[in-house]
């Protein structure tokens, strides 16, 4: 007879599988950093779509795929200062630095600084504007995100990194700890921006005739 599941160990499947996954992509990174471009390229192998969907409903067609390259060009120059878990402490607690917060990390400030080439520096605040105001006729208005897709029209009228922070927590699944890293900001910080953008997000879906979004 199988033993029955307990309810403890649904939890720690997904959370052990995230975990190995972390330990690969660090593994992977060591060998980057000592010289392997092989270990380089797994990387872009499995985190290259997730870098692709990052920017493909937020910038036009022709730009995604040298923003997605700018990203990994940044972390060719900039992986020997990624930081592993409990090597670094910031506001008392240890940075939950995964790999995929620091790509997600990377990624952001490849799409900030994209819009504020395209913009005058005063006209561009991702804390204030939103992707309606940087590109009104978006070739993609469709979220590549399944999960979102019904919400992207509210999505994009909430300040770009409200969405971008939301993105991280429903479409990615990352926890507070991990956005934390992304933002490099504590983990209850983090969770107070959380609840701030579920607010205004669902006040805007509100404002469209549409109920709360879920979770």
């Amino acid at each position: 007879m199988s033993k029955s599941t307990r309810p403890e160990d649904q939890v720690e499947g997904p959370r052990a599988a995230a975990m190995a996954r972390n330990d690969e992509d660090l593994a992977l990174l060591a060998a980057w950093r000592a010289g392997d471009a092989r270990a380089g390229d797994g990387l872009v192998r499995h985190y290259g779509p997730q870098v692709v969907r990052f920017f493909a409903d937020k910038v036009r067609d022709f730009e995604v795929d040298d923003l997605a390259q700018q990203t990994w060009e940044a972390l060719t120059h900039a992986r020997d200062r990624f930081v592993v878990p409990g090597e670094e402490v910031v506001a008392g607690e240890p940075i939950a630095a995964t790999f995929r917060a620091y790509l997600y990390g990377t990624a952001r400030f490849v799409l900030f600084a994209h819009y504020r080439k395209k913009a005058r520096a005063a006209q561009f605040d991702p804390s204030l504007s939103s992707l309606e105001d940087l590109s009104p006729s978006p070739s993609r208005q469709a979220s590549a995100h399944a999960k979102l897709e019904r919400l992207s029209a509210a999505l994009r009228k909430l300040p770009l990194d409200l969405q971008i922070l939301l993105e991280l927590r429903y479409a990615q699944e990352m926890t507070s700890a991990e956005i934390a890293a992304v933002y490099e900001i504590p983990k209850n910080t983090a969770k107070s921006r959380l609840r701030v953008a579920k607010e205004r997000l669902d006040a805007q879906l509100a404002r469209m005739g549409l109920g709360p979004a879920p979770g």
